[in-house]
């Protein structure tokens, strides 16, 4: 949800502390310089994101960066605790710290969806993921092909970009796993089963054989 570059791949800290400073008296609130001389600047549409979704789950946080670091993160996302609390996993809870895991959280599988932009870390819960592009607003020296929002001096949509296309599938998501013409209890629905069923459907293509009437 935020994207993040070192000071010192593009100018140094006073420079980017100022233009920071400049950005949110010009209302660009989305933008931080952090302690450890880094600037993170938040996705478009993720404030609404938030919101929106947390009236549909319970939202957490896992991350592979330090405690100190997934702190400042939230703190910058949420300043008022309202989405997250205290459900963040950080990397001194991993059992491998090269690897997320679901059996983290204290909720059944299979009413668990992830949003993550890097599905190999998820090596054991790929049927919950739900991959999300990354988001590149400065220039990434892992992703040198890619032209950054900031170099074309633009930014991701709010209402079609990728947080918002997202949210449309969690509603979606939400309304076929509590809708009350589905066979059986919640206790016998899994969230995997959707997400398989979405994937395939995401991935066909309608042809029609034989011979139509004419009109």
């Amino acid at each position: 949800m935020e994207a993040a570059r070192t000071v010192k791949d593009v100018s140094p800290h006073e420079f980017v502390k100022a233009y920071a400073a400049h950005l949110k008296r010009s209302g660009h609130p989305n933008f931080r310089v952090q302690p450890w001389a880094m600037m993170t600047k938040l996705r478009p549409f993720v404030h609404t994101f938030l919101k929106e979704a947390s009236a549909m789950f319970e939202l957490h946080i896992c991350t592979m960066g330090e405690r100190d670091y997934a702190s400042k993160m939230v703190e910058f996302l949420d300043p008022e605790k309202v989405y997250f609390k205290s459900r963040v996993i950080a990397r001194e809870d991993l059992i491998d710290s090269e690897e997320k895991s679901l059996d983290l959280v204290p909720r059944h599988k299979r009413m668990a969806i992830i949003l993550d932009d890097n599905q190999h870390v998820w090596k054991h819960d790929q049927s919950n993921l739900i991959l999300v592009q990354k988001y590149f607003y400065f220039n990434s020296k892992s992703a040198k092909s890619i032209a950054s929002f900031s170099a074309l001096n633009t930014d991701e949509d709010e209402t079609t970009g990728v947080l918002a296309t997202i949210l449309e599938k969690l509603k979606l998501i939400h309304r076929l796993f509590f809708n009350p013409k589905s066979k059986g209890g919640l206790v016998h629905r899994d969230v995997r089963s959707i997400l398989a069923n979405l994937r395939v459907l995401q991935g066909c293509k309608l042809t029609f054989k034989g011979n139509f009437p004419r009109v």
